[in-house]
C-alpha cells in the first residue's frame, strides 16, 4: 500500500495525528490520539519508521523485535509499548505518552541556566532507573524461561521524569534477549559509545551489569553537570570508555554523599566482576544511601514533582513552536570510529567475542544538546 504523507490533523488507521514530537535517523515520534475498539480514546505516541527504512528488511526485523520485547514489559518504571503493526504502508508502534521530559533536555536546560542538578533527585532518578532495568533482566516468557533481556542503550536520551516525579526508561531498540529474532550485524556494535560500558564497546559479551554501567554514567553525569566521557577525538573517546576512565564524583560534587558516592564507584567499575552484581542491588543501595542522608520529604515524588515543573512548562512551549531533533539519532551527527580492541580481554575469558578484529561503533556529539 501507498504511504501517505503524515502530517498534523491526518488520520491513519485508528489514530489521529497532532504533533510530530521527534525526528531521528530511523523513526518519527508523533503525538496522537487512538480510537479503541470499545469506542473510546487514549493518548499516545506513535513511533512511526522512516520511508527510507522500509524496504530493509533488518530494520522491519529489528523495529517489529523491540515490539516484541518492550510489549512483554509492564512496569511503573518503564515507558509501556502497546503494540506494532504496518498501518496504510506505515510501519509503527503505539506507546504511552509520558507527560514528562528526558533527562538529556533536563541536563541541557540546567546547563543553559548554569545550576546544578540537585543531588538527592539525581539519586531519585537513577533508583527508579535501576527499578524499572531490575525488572526487565528478571523478565521471563509466559512459559517461564528467563528473557535475559539487557537494554544496551541506557542513556539521558532514554529516562524520561514524569510530571509526577517518577523516572521510566524507555527504547528497547536494540536490546539483547535470547528470543530476539533481528542480530546485530557482524563487526557492528550499536547504542552511543559515550554510554556503553567497556565490554560492550569492545564487542564482547553483554549481560545486566552493561546496563549498570551505563546508568552510572548517566548518574554520574547528573551529579557533575558534564559529559564523562568526552575527548577531542571520537577514537580517543572510545579508548576513554574501554579504559573506564572515571574521575572520582566527589572531586566533581563535594555534595554527593560519601555513600552514594562509593555506590557510584562500584557501578563504573572498568570489570563487570567488579560491579554491583543486579540491578536490585543498585536500588537497594542507592535506596540506603538516601535514607541515610536526606529527610523522608526531599526524596518523594512530590518534591522532585515540584521541582520539575518549570521545566515541563518549558518544553511543551518549545514543543508547540517547533519539532525537536534528536541529535543522538541523526546519522549525519554520528561517526563511524573503527578501533582494533588490542591486548584488552573480557573479564570472562570465555565470553564470545565479535567474529571481526575490529568493532565498529556510532558516536554521537560529545554535548547535552
Amino acid at each position: 500500500m501507498a504511504r501517505a504523507p503524515l502530517v498534523p490533523h491526518s488520520t491513519l488507521g485508528p489514530f489521529t495525528l497532532e504533533q510530530k514530537l521527534a525526528v531521528g535517523g530511523m523513526a518519527e515520534i508523533w503525538a496522537a490520539q487512538q480510537v479503541l475498539h470499545n469506542g473510546e480514546t487514549r493518548r499516545v505516541a506513535l513511533k512511526v519508521m522512516m520511508g527510507a527504512h522500509a524496504p530493509d528488511t533488518h530494520f522491519r526485523d529489528m523495529f517489529m523485535d523491540e515490539v516484541s520485547i518492550a510489549c512483554r514489559l509492564e512496569h511503573p518504571n518503564i515507558v509501556r509499548v502497546y503494540s506494532g503493526d504496518e498501518v496504510e504502508g506505515h510501519l509503527l508502534q503505539v506507546l504511552e505518552r509520558v507527560d514528562g521530559i528526558d533527562v538529556r533536555r533536563l541536563l541541557s536546560a540546567l546547563s543553559r541556566e548554569g545550576v546544578g542538578f540537585p543531588v538527592p533527585f539525581a539519586l531519585m532518578i537513577a533508583r527508579d532507573m535501576a527499578r524499572g532495568l531490575a525488572y526487565a533482566h528478571q523478565c521471563r516468557t509466559p512459559q517461564g524461561q528467563p528473557m535475559n533481556i539487557v537494554h544496551r542503550d541506557v542513556s539521558p536520551h532514554n529516562v524520561m521524569v514524569t510530571r509526577a516525579g517518577h523516572a521510566q526508561v524507555l527504547d528497547f531498540g536494540i536490546a539483547r534477549a535470547e528470543d530476539r529474532l533481528a542480530r546485530t550485524r557482524t563487526g557492528v556494535v550499536k547504542g552511543k559509545l559515550a554510554y556503553m560500558a567497556p565490554e560492550q564497546a569492545q564487542g564482547f559479551a553483554t549481560d545486566a551489569r552493561t546496563d549498570i554501567f551505563s546508568a552510572g554514567v548517566v548518574l554520574w553525569e547528573m551529579l557533575a553537570m558534564r559529559r564523562l566521557f568526552r575527548a577531542e577525538s571520537d577514537t580517543e573517546t572510545l579508548r576513554m570508555v574501554v579504559n573506564a576512565d572515571v574521575p572520582p564524583i566527589r572531586g566533581e560534587n563535594p555534595d554527593v554523599p560519601d555513600e552514594a558516592a562509593a555506590v557510584l564507584h562500584t557501578m563504573l567499575a572498568a570489570h563487570p566482576e567488579d560491579r554491583l552484581r543486579s540491578m536490585y542491588e543498585v536500588e537497594r543501595s542507592l535506596n540506603r544511601a538516601m535514607g541515610r542522608n536526606y529527610a523522608a520529604d526531599q526524596v518523594r515524588p512530590a518534591a522532585l514533582a515540584a521541582w520539575i515543573s518549570p521545566y515541563l512548562t518549558a518544553v511543551t512551549a518549545k514543543a508547540r513552536r517547533k519539532t525537536m531533533v534528536l541529535p543522538a539519532e541523526q546519522p549525519e551527527h554520528r561517526t563511524g570510529v573503527t578501533l582494533s580492541a588490542g591486548p584488552t580481554s573480557p573479564s570472562d575469558p570465555s565470553a564470545p567475542t565479535d567474529p571481526d578484529p575490529t568493532t565498529r561503533v556510532d558516536i554521537e556529539p560529545p554535548v547535552f544538546e
